[in-house]
Parts: C-alpha cells; structure tokens; sequence
C-alpha cells in the first residue's frame, strides 16, 4: 500500500493524509515467510470450517420427548444423539487436516528432508508431482496416519528429536483429570467406533460436540504456539 501511496504522490505532486498523520506512511510490515507462514496458515485456513461446523450445530433443535422414547424402547439413536456423532467425524477431519498441513510446512524446510523423503512414489502419485497438483512433501505426508494423537505426535518427532508437540496439550487444563492429549484422542477414538463398527455412543449429544469442538480450537492454538516457542517465532493472532 506505501508504494502505491508513493507512486501517487509523486505523479500527481499532492500530499496525503494517512491515519498517521499528513505524509505519514503506514508501518511496514514484516510479511512472514517458510515455515513459519505454513504452520500459522494451518491453522488460520480452519477458521471457515469451526464456524460452519459451530453455525450448522446451533440450527438443529433438541430432542423431544417421543424420540426420547423412542430410544429408550427400540435403541434407535435420537437426532440429537445421531447427528452428534456424525458430525464429530467431520471434526475428526479438522483435526487430521490442522496437524497434516503443519507437519507438510515444517517437513518443507526440515534438516532431514531428504532422508525422510528417500521413499519410492507409486507412478499416480510422480504424475501428481509431475503436473503440480501436489507437492512432494503433500504426497509423502498422505501416506502418513494423523488418526491417532500418539501417531500424529510420532510423526512431528521423526521431524526433530527434540520436537514433542504432546507436551503442549499433556499440560493441565481447566482442573480436569483429562488433559488434551487424551480429550483429543477420546475423539479420535469415537470416529473409528463409528466408521469402522457403526458404533453410536448414546451419552453424546450435540452440547457434547460443542465442548469437543471448543477443546479442539484450544488444542490446535496450543500446538501452534508451542511451535511458535520452539523454533523462536513471533505468535501472530489466529481467527480461531
């Protein structure tokens, strides 16, 4: 924007008034680069999605008391209690996508780059590269689980030894016995009871959801500004 201002100011031969004050510039910014752009835009890219997940939530209406009846005589799940589980899958998908995108940002410029990534590439996914639908690092990453907190922790330390994004949500939180290690898990684990079993946890609801959602936002801030401290980034305010 200054060198617009700039270029307008010496073509027309006028002066400006800025929120600074009369011929005064913006500050400049310091645009962030590498890395550091790839774990913040992991997170920052999300933001549409929570909110459509959190808008969609607030639409549907609780039970009423023939479904409840319902349930508690045929065991056919209520639409509270079904939708619930259905779209806690769908923040399963946030989850894996947040920490998929930041270990393909960190992997881009890792140290060990290339001896993580002496794999051989099935012939579909050279054409991919070949013809820059994906990157090399988007390639390997898919061949990599981030269905499981401990894989997904396991994954980031094969990066650095000294990297243990764990830490961050083994920490306490709100005097709960669960930390956010383990609530994340928890929710890892009901996606492949459901997908894999067909299996309707009958004590989640949509206010369950809800605090699901809110406890994953914390996690993934968490685990950005851990990275942040780890590799002495500035933090930049998320939307999340």
């Amino acid at each position: 924007m200054n060198e617009t201002i700039r270029c307008l100011k010496q073509y027309c031969d006028a002066s400006f008034e800025s929120d600074y004050g009369k011929n005064r510039y913006f500050p400049e910014v310091t645009l962030i680069k590498g890395a550091e752009s790839g774990c913040y835009f992991a997170v920052e890219r999300l933001f549409n999605n929570f909110s459509s997940l959190k808008h969609t939530l607030s639409k549907y209406p609780s039970d009423v008391e023939a479904e409840k009846s319902m349930y508690e005589i045929s065991g056919i799940p209520t639409p509270n209690m079904f939708n619930a589980n259905v779209y806690s899958t769908y923040l399963c998908s946030l989850i894996e996508e947040y920490f998929r995108t930041t270990y393909i940002a960190l992997l881009k410029y890792s140290d060990r780059k290339e001896k993580i990534l002496n794999v051989k590439f099935s012939p579909y996914d050279m054409v991919d590269i070949s013809n820059g639908e994906k990157t090399v690092q988007e390639v390997f990453a898919s061949t990599l689980s981030f269905q499981n907190i401990q894989k997904i922790c396991s994954n980031f330390h094969a990066l650095d030894n000294k990297l243990d994004i764990g830490q961050a949500l083994k920490k306490p939180y709100h005097n709960r016995k669960k930390n956010l290690y383990e609530q994340v898990n928890d929710i890892l684990e009901r996606r492949h009871g459901l997908i894999h079993r067909l299996e309707i946890d009958d004590s989640y609801c949509t206010e369950s959801l809800q605090k699901d959602i809110q406890d994953v936002i914390v996690a993934i801030r968490r685990v950005y500004s851990y990275l942040c401290k780890y590799y002495n980034w500035e933090e930049q305010e998320v939307s999340l």
